[in-house]
């Protein structure tokens, strides 16, 4: 939730920005979507650094919770553990001693 969160206040930055530049300032809209996107940008970066800490943290606990053994995520541990008993069950392979 706090990536939604982080994202909405970043798109309604970026809005803002862009309808103040086109009705306050007087630019077409487009060059004043242009220049919001780069303004939004530097002002979220600063401005927002609480929300996008929470929005990271809470990324980096889903991925965390996701992976199982090893850094491995669920299936891929079932894969990894019936591949290990396939080669534990295979037989030793022959050597021959030729002249």
């Amino acid at each position: 939730m706090p990536f939604v969160i982080y994202s909405i206040l970043r798109l309604g930055l970026f809005a803002a920005l862009t309808l103040l530049m086109h009705f306050w300032a007087g630019m077409e809209w487009w060059f004043a979507a242009l220049i919001s996107v780069f303004a939004a940008w530097g002002l979220s970066y600063t401005m927002l650094d609480g929300p996008r800490d929470a929005a990271a943290r809470y990324l980096a606990d889903r991925a965390e919770a996701r992976t199982g053994r090893k850094g491995l995520s669920v299936g891929q541990s079932e894969d990894a553990a019936i591949e290990d008993a396939a080669q534990d069950a295979a037989p030793e392979p022959v050597e021959r001693n030729e002249p």
